[in-house]
């Protein structure tokens, strides 16, 4: 089963784990008192919650204040009694009920976020911000920092375990023990995954996007817009394809069944056979495309507009997700590059990769998360946290042009209200043992799938950028400052940047799900 493909079906162990983990979080952080209501047993607590749920209605004012207060008071023991009486035909009772039901769970969050402050396993600071990862195998955590660096550490200790240098802004694979990346050339590398020591090197020419591995075979794009299956071992080319556009940068290819899907920027979804590169179908639509998937019999893509699920076989169109102009994935700029006035485009501000488990397509959308029928793209819910900071405006960036000149760029934003938008947009979710991660401005933030009500959020003093990883009861996710924006070739500057001595620099987290007794 590739990376791509639904994980539903995989072991259910780790789920277990983490939702066990998750309990023990809440349990520590609500106590007995709060579980029971006044230390009663719960079962007398939820009878006491259902006299008090009828007061509600009552026709004395000061009794259904009261009522609600102790409702509120008797914590998670009121919720079961609570949700019943939001079907109540008596509107006050169900107006009543749901503000006493948003409280507890207020109440409940609070407390799990604060007992969240003592699960941090570790934390690597990154000044230069990171560009890629993380990434887990094999016990080890790989991540890519702006100034092309790949870095392997420890997954419990963070203790690191090797470096090299990599080209950044291109995705990574693992397979059988080798990391394939690119080199600052933009060669093709396979390094050894407990060393970082170089195994091989390919001969093919540039190499532009992330590669994929399947059966031996790693299949990569180049600089010259062709697409290419290579022997892993040998590196010996198997065969070739052209292609109307580069492959986007961190989209891998899909291999299922026989075909590989792949992603070009000028907005095509190709299908190709996987032995012999014959071409299948392909399908160009306008828009930039931020993820691939692969899920029963459909290649769903996510664009910066919506999401669109096509036939495997065909490429003809399933269904369409159309998102709000706000919650795409480009904002109308000017750009003054040393006082010059250029027009372009902000890129996506965080990772816009979706989730796909259990046939639901989890994905980011604005300030919203939105879970999707992979089947039939019907929106089944959407979630929205009430995050508190503002969104930072854009300011002066140190940026690298053509050429490798270095200049300083003002972002002037068109239409300021899409910029607060994508501002406040969601990271990339992941999804664990009945809960959904994802990240904010905020930090990171855990739903619980079946009540989808946010359980806890670890808080950060920076935005959270790219797919949490969870994995034995850790969860890992890097932090950044800056919003990456590219246009005409401008790319943010690779050197180190100053930063003023008491503001905390951007890093990479590890964070226990279950506290340590």
């Amino acid at each position: 089963m590739g990376p791509h493909q639904d994980t539903s079906a995989v072991s259910t162990a780790p789920a277990r784990l983490v939702l066990l983990a998750l309990a023990g979080v809440l349990s520590c952080a609500l106590g007995p008192r709060s579980l029971a209501g006044e230390n009663e047993p719960v079962s007398q607590a939820q009878q006491r919650a259902r006299k008090l749920v009828a007061d509600l209605g009552a026709d004395s004012y000061r009794l259904r204040e009261q009522a609600q207060v102790e409702l509120v008071k008797l914590g998670p023991a009121a919720i079961g009694p609570l949700e019943e009486a939001l079907k109540s035909p008596d509107t006050e009772i169900g107006r009543r009920a749901r503000i006493a039901l948003a409280e507890i769970r207020k109440s409940a969050r609070d407390r799990a976020t604060k007992a969240m402050r003592k699960n941090l396993l570790w934390k690597i600071p990154t000044p230069e911000g990171i560009a890629g990862g993380p990434v887990l195998a094999e016990g080890a955590i790989l991540y890519a920092t702006w100034d092309n660096r790949l870095q392997a550490v420890d997954a419990h200790t963070g203790k690191e375990l090797w470096r090299r240098t990599a080209e950044a802004t291109s995705g990574l694979v693992v397979a059988e023990r080798s990391v394939y990346l690119m080199d600052m050339a933009r060669k093709l590398l396979a390094v050894d995954l407990r060393t970082g020591q170089l195994r091989h090197k390919f001969p093919s020419g540039a190499v532009y996007g992330t590669p994929a591995f399947s059966d031996g075979v790693i299949y990569v794009g180049g600089a010259d817009r062709v697409f290419r299956a290579l022997d892993a071992r040998s590196g010996k080319e198997i065969w070739r394809a052209e292609l109307s556009g580069k492959l986007v940068h961190r989209i891998a290819p899909v291999v299922v069944a026989k075909r590989v899907y792949l992603a070009t920027v000028d907005g095509g979804v190709h299908a190709f056979n996987a032995d012999t590169g014959e071409g299948q179908w392909s399908v160009v639509a306008k828009g930039q495309i931020l993820d691939l998937v692969f899920h029963a019999g459909l290649v769903i893509a996510r664009w910066d507009t919506g999401v669109r699920a096509s036939d495997a076989a065909t490429g003809k169109v399933v269904w369409d997700y159309l998102l709000p102009p706000a919650a795409g994935g480009l904002a109308a700029l000017r750009i003054q590059i040393n006082g010059k006035d250029v027009t372009g485009f902000m890129g996506p501000a965080v990772d816009q990769k979706v989730a796909l488990a259990g046939g639901v397509l989890y994905l980011s959308a604005g300030d919203r998360l939105v879970a999707l029928d992979a089947k039939t793209g019907k929106e089944m819910w959407a979630f929205q946290p009430d995050l508190k900071k503002q969104p930072e405006e854009g300011g002066a960036k140190t940026v690298v042009v053509r050429g490798g000149v270095q200049a300083q760029a003002r972002v002037v934003v068109w239409n300021s209200g899409m910029a607060r938008a994508r501002a406040g947009r969601l990271s990339a979710p992941a999804v664990a043992g009945g809960a959904v991660y994802f990240g904010s401005r905020e930090g990171l933030h855990a739903l619980d799938l079946k009540s989808r009500q946010e359980l806890w959020r670890f808080e950060t003093p920076m935005a959270v950028a790219g797919r949490p990883v969870v994995a034995n009861g850790v969860v890992y996710f890097a932090t950044t400052k800056d919003v990456p924006f590219a246009f005409g070739g401008v790319r943010p500057a690779q050197q180190r940047q100053p930063r003023p001595p008491a503001e905390q620099p951007p890093g990479l987290y590890a964070v226990r799900l279950k506290a340590e007794h």
